[in-house]
Protein backbone atom coordinates (compact mmCIF):
# COMPACT_ATOMS: atom_id res chain seq x y z
CA UNK A 1 0.00 0.00 0.00
CA UNK A 2 1.20 3.31 -0.70
CA UNK A 3 0.42 4.48 2.84
CA UNK A 4 -0.53 2.37 5.30
CA UNK A 5 -3.10 3.46 8.10
CA UNK A 6 -2.08 3.85 11.36
CA UNK A 7 -4.57 1.16 12.81
CA UNK A 8 -2.61 -1.02 10.52
CA UNK A 9 0.59 -0.66 11.78
CA UNK A 10 1.00 -2.56 14.94
CA UNK A 11 2.49 -5.99 15.30
CA UNK A 12 -0.56 -7.83 17.54
CA UNK A 13 -4.29 -6.92 18.23
CA UNK A 14 -6.78 -8.49 20.33
CA UNK A 15 -9.40 -10.28 18.86
CA UNK A 16 -11.83 -7.63 19.01
CA UNK A 17 -9.87 -4.69 17.73
CA UNK A 18 -8.66 -7.54 14.62
CA UNK A 19 -12.45 -8.02 13.91
CA UNK A 20 -13.29 -4.24 14.69
CA UNK A 21 -10.05 -2.30 12.70
CA UNK A 22 -8.02 -4.92 10.79
CA UNK A 23 -10.28 -7.57 8.65
CA UNK A 24 -12.40 -5.27 6.69
CA UNK A 25 -9.01 -3.51 5.38
CA UNK A 26 -7.31 -6.96 5.03
CA UNK A 27 -9.86 -8.28 2.64
CA UNK A 28 -9.63 -5.27 0.66
CA UNK A 29 -5.71 -5.72 0.43
CA UNK A 30 -6.03 -9.24 -0.39
CA UNK A 31 -8.71 -9.00 -3.02
CA UNK A 32 -6.45 -5.89 -4.44
CA UNK A 33 -3.03 -8.13 -4.43
CA UNK A 34 -5.58 -10.76 -6.32
CA UNK A 35 -6.37 -7.97 -9.11
CA UNK A 36 -2.46 -7.09 -8.95
CA UNK A 37 -1.44 -10.35 -10.39
CA UNK A 38 -3.55 -10.06 -13.34
CA UNK A 39 -1.83 -6.48 -14.07
CA UNK A 40 -0.94 -6.60 -17.44
CA UNK A 41 2.99 -5.51 -18.16
CA UNK A 42 4.68 -3.96 -21.06
CA UNK A 43 8.38 -2.85 -20.34
CA UNK A 44 10.12 0.22 -21.75
CA UNK A 45 11.87 -1.95 -24.83
CA UNK A 46 8.58 -2.78 -25.92
CA UNK A 47 7.05 0.20 -27.00
CA UNK A 48 6.87 -0.57 -30.22
CA UNK A 49 4.00 -3.12 -29.42
CA UNK A 50 2.23 -0.21 -27.19
CA UNK A 51 2.51 3.01 -29.00
CA UNK A 52 -0.76 4.01 -30.36
CA UNK A 53 -2.20 2.87 -26.58
CA UNK A 54 -2.74 6.39 -25.20
CA UNK A 55 -0.33 7.72 -21.99
CA UNK A 56 -2.72 9.67 -20.01
CA UNK A 57 -1.93 8.69 -16.18
CA UNK A 58 0.86 9.94 -14.53
CA UNK A 59 3.84 7.49 -13.65
CA UNK A 60 3.62 5.33 -10.82
CA UNK A 61 7.21 5.14 -9.18
CA UNK A 62 8.44 2.21 -5.93
CA UNK A 63 11.73 3.14 -4.66
CA UNK A 64 14.03 1.22 -2.57
CA UNK A 65 13.00 -2.13 -2.84
CA UNK A 66 15.58 -5.29 -2.23
CA UNK A 67 14.17 -7.78 -4.84
CA UNK A 68 13.05 -7.53 -8.63
CA UNK A 69 10.11 -9.54 -8.57
CA UNK A 70 8.99 -7.18 -5.44
CA UNK A 71 9.40 -3.96 -7.32
CA UNK A 72 7.09 -5.45 -10.44
CA UNK A 73 4.33 -7.02 -7.85
CA UNK A 74 4.23 -3.42 -5.75
CA UNK A 75 3.72 -1.18 -9.64
CA UNK A 76 1.21 -3.70 -10.09
CA UNK A 77 -1.05 -3.33 -6.47
CA UNK A 78 -0.68 0.43 -7.02
CA UNK A 79 -1.78 0.59 -10.38
CA UNK A 80 -4.45 -2.16 -9.38
CA UNK A 81 -5.45 -0.09 -6.05
CA UNK A 82 -5.88 2.97 -8.46
CA UNK A 83 -8.43 0.57 -10.67
CA UNK A 84 -6.02 -0.20 -14.02
CA UNK A 85 -5.44 -3.55 -15.33
CA UNK A 86 -2.12 -2.68 -17.16
CA UNK A 87 1.29 -0.96 -16.08
CA UNK A 88 3.40 0.34 -19.84
CA UNK A 89 6.82 1.56 -20.00
CA UNK A 90 8.02 -0.26 -16.37
CA UNK A 91 11.56 0.68 -16.20
CA UNK A 92 13.73 -0.98 -13.44
CA UNK A 93 16.78 0.33 -12.61
CA UNK A 94 19.23 -0.77 -10.07
CA UNK A 95 21.42 0.35 -7.73
CA UNK A 96 24.36 -1.18 -5.32
CA UNK A 97 24.95 -0.19 -2.28
CA UNK A 98 28.36 -1.21 -0.50
CA UNK A 99 28.95 -1.11 3.22
CA UNK A 100 32.27 -2.54 4.15
CA UNK A 101 32.15 -6.02 3.14
CA UNK A 102 28.16 -6.05 2.90
CA UNK A 103 26.85 -5.25 -0.72
CA UNK A 104 23.25 -5.40 -1.23
CA UNK A 105 21.21 -4.28 -4.76
CA UNK A 106 18.16 -1.63 -4.15
CA UNK A 107 15.93 -1.51 -7.41
CA UNK A 108 13.24 1.33 -8.19
CA UNK A 109 11.01 1.06 -11.40
CA UNK A 110 8.06 3.61 -12.66
CA UNK A 111 5.23 2.53 -14.93
CA UNK A 112 2.29 4.23 -16.20
CA UNK A 113 -0.91 2.67 -15.16
CA UNK A 114 -3.52 2.42 -18.51
CA UNK A 115 -6.89 0.18 -18.79
CA UNK A 116 -6.75 -1.61 -21.55
CA UNK A 117 -9.33 -4.12 -23.33
CA UNK A 118 -8.31 -7.46 -23.35
CA UNK A 119 -9.24 -7.61 -26.70
CA UNK A 120 -6.35 -5.39 -27.78
CA UNK A 121 -3.70 -7.47 -26.04
CA UNK A 122 -4.27 -9.91 -29.33
CA UNK A 123 -3.90 -7.05 -31.36
CA UNK A 124 -0.59 -5.98 -29.41
CA UNK A 125 1.00 -8.85 -30.25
Amino acid sequence: MKKIPKDLTHATYCVNCFDEKVAEPLAEYEATMEKAKEVMMFTKDQTKLTGHLKRKEDPIIVEDCEDEDEVVLRLAFLAAELGFNCILDVNIKNKKIINGSHKKVIFTATAIPITIDPKQVREIY
